[in-house]
């Protein structure tokens, strides 16, 4: 566990093929299924300070206490998703921590010479998100997510699809409806 965001809650991998991704991890890791929006409802997002009409895909599944998050980027439009691609290809792009002290830890990530380099929220205003970065190698930023009411009902039904998920990968993919609930 991080002593100073706590445990890792989320590895994030941006991708090319966010169905393929899926079968991957479902075929060569067991896991699944993955919650599947194939245009993430994002809100206010901001790329390096400024506003992006950048357009993700976002699958969501469960290893034990730790959320795999898969983002494809739909478009050319600047985000961090598609600089990842850009740079390094696809692979692990974040891990995140999931907070109820958002400002808190937004502020200790400021503080401690990261800076912020996407944002915005999720569901409600409330499901707030940024990404911080240092100096380094890409994949090593953080992303800080806000557990806001929504935001953990929609974890706790990735973590519950899980734990009663049986391995077959006709059932890897749970599309998401466009209101943000899996069908």
């Amino acid at each position: 566990m991080s002593y100073r965001y706590g445990p890792i809650r989320q590895l994030g991998y941006v991708v090319r093929d966010v169905r393929g991704a899926i079968v991957h991890w479902a075929k060569y890791h067991g896991v699944g299924p993955f919650i599947l929006f194939e245009e993430a409802p994002l809100r206010d997002f901001r790329y390096r300070g400024k506003p992006t009409e950048a357009r993700v895909a976002i699958a969501l599944g469960q290893s034990g206490s730790v959320q795999i998050e898969l983002i494809m980027p739909l478009d050319e439009n600047p985000s961090l998703y598609r600089e990842h691609l850009e740079q390094a290809g696809e692979g692990l792009q974040h891990v995140a921590y999931w907070t109820t002290d958002f400002a808190g830890l937004t502020e200790h990530a400021q503080k401690s010479g990261l800076e912020e380099v996407l944002s915005g929220y999720t569901g409600d205003p409330a499901g707030r998100f940024a990404y911080y970065m240092g100096t380094g190698h890409l994949g090593s930023c953080i992303e800080i997510s806000a557990l806001s009411a929504d935001k953990q009902r929609l974890f706790d039904q990735v973590a519950n699809a899980a734990r009663d998920w049986a391995g077959d990968l006709d059932t890897a993919i749970i599309v998401a409806s466009s209101g943000g609930v899996p069908k």
